[in-house]
């Protein structure tokens, strides 16, 4: 099998997490797979970005760039796709609820040319009404996308997808917000990829801890796996924007 050492690009969208960013670089930086860190601040009013523009001086692999203004997760992660060098790459929220450690076991489906993309498949657990209700609207936008595009996609919000460069770079992708998501398996589908599911580690944080994603993205999101199932062209599906963009999930 080919050495995955300094093969992984990890795309980091980052709004007001001054508390996690540094760490959660410093973690990704530790796995041997990583060759670069992508990290675009969505118009944080925090630390956020002169944490970032400090850690890039200590570290050529850390390359950061500043969105204007805040304009949601999907416009982090298209700029961080334009910037991608290394073969593979992967978003890697700031505030660490996956764990790089599952790196090595995403990136070997492709290293051995089983798959096309590699999804983090999380397993939920339910604690409260909240952790009920996350874990049911997940479950149930999965089906739907699964439904719709014929897949076998066991965690369609995951955060850890895995593609090659290239791949990512061909996706006519246009989400502004956490439809990014959606976006992108719908269109990997569409193209009859094929992706293999792998079990990830997720520790998710609350609301108090800073977690950005509500009911209300959800239903947006809903909405826009039917934009996306219902247009010939993928790029007619705008991404949907509406009231204030909010950051990485």
């Amino acid at each position: 099998m080919p050495t995955s050492d300094g093969v992984l690009a990890v795309m980091m969208p980052a709004y007001n997490e001054e508390r996690t960013v540094e760490l959660a670089i410093m973690r990704v930086l530790a796995r041997p797979e990583v060759g670069e860190v992508i990290v675009v601040d969505d118009g944080s009013s925090d630390n956020t970005w002169q944490l970032l523009t400090e850690l890039a001086t200590r570290d050529s692999r850390i390359r950061v760039f500043r969105q204007p203004e805040n304009q949601g997760k999907g416009a982090a992660v298209r700029r961080a796709i334009r910037e991608v060098q290394c073969q593979y790459a992967i978003v890697q929220d700031a505030d660490l609820e996956l764990d790089p450690d599952d790196y090595a076991a995403l990136l070997k489906p492709l290293l051995e040319g089983r798959s096309d993309a590699v999804f983090g498949s999380r397993a939920f657990r339910i604690t409260d009404f909240r952790s009920l209700v996350q874990t049911v609207g997940n479950r149930g936008i999965t089906l739907a996308a699964n439904l719709m595009f014929w897949g076998r996609v066991e965690d369609m919000s995951t955060c850890y997808k895995l593609l090659p460069s290239d791949l990512w770079k061909s996706l006519p992708l246009n989400a502004m917000r956490f439809e990014i998501d959606v976006e992108v398996t719908a269109q990997l589908l569409r193209r009859g990829r094929r992706i293999i599911n792998v079990p990830i580690r997720y520790q998710p944080r609350t609301m108090a801890q800073g977690k950005k994603i509500r009911m209300r993205d959800g239903l947006q999101v809903m909405g826009y796996l039917m934009r996306l199932r219902f247009s010939a062209d993928p790029k007619t599906a705008q991404g949907a924007h509406h009231g204030p963009a909010g950051g990485p999930e």
